[in-house]
């Protein structure tokens, strides 16, 4: 579990992250507002690791200012994470839907450039209301 194994380091990860906020509720964590900040800590040894998506690292990794900074493979934990529309905005759903085709096709071509078939990411259909 990710608590038991990072209770020696402390840890930042962003604001409204709730399952890391649960997640590390009894170790030294703390939130951040933004990305950048998230990494600026990290590489300046403000906190000794972050919690955040791979897809955020694939992101970041060519960044110069993030110069350093690795991920850790396999991940300490995987998670399925879902996405809620609220009614009022059930006009969104056919463009949210879009996006998350193509991020699904996206990650499935790194994958293959990668000799990887088996994405590390899981989508959810999201039924039309």
């Amino acid at each position: 579990m990710v608590g038991e194994s990072l209770y020696p380091y402390r840890i930042a990860f962003l604001r409204g992250f709730k399952l890391a906020e649960i997640k590390t509720k009894r170790l030294d964590a703390t939130k951040v507002d933004n990305l950048e900040a998230l990494f600026k800590m990290l590489k300046s040894g403000r906190v000794d690791t972050v919690i955040e998506a791979r897809s955020t690292f694939e992101i970041i990794k060519n960044d110069d200012r993030f110069r350093g900074i690795g991920i850790l493979d396999p991940p300490l934990e995987t998670s399925l994470l879902f996405h809620y529309l609220n009614k009022k905005h059930k006009r969104l759903i056919p463009e949210f839907e879009r996006a998350l085709r193509q991020i699904k096709e996206d990650q499935n071509k790194a994958d293959r450039r990668r000799g990887s078939f088996k994405s590390q990411r899981r989508f959810v259909e999201i039924p039309t209301l």
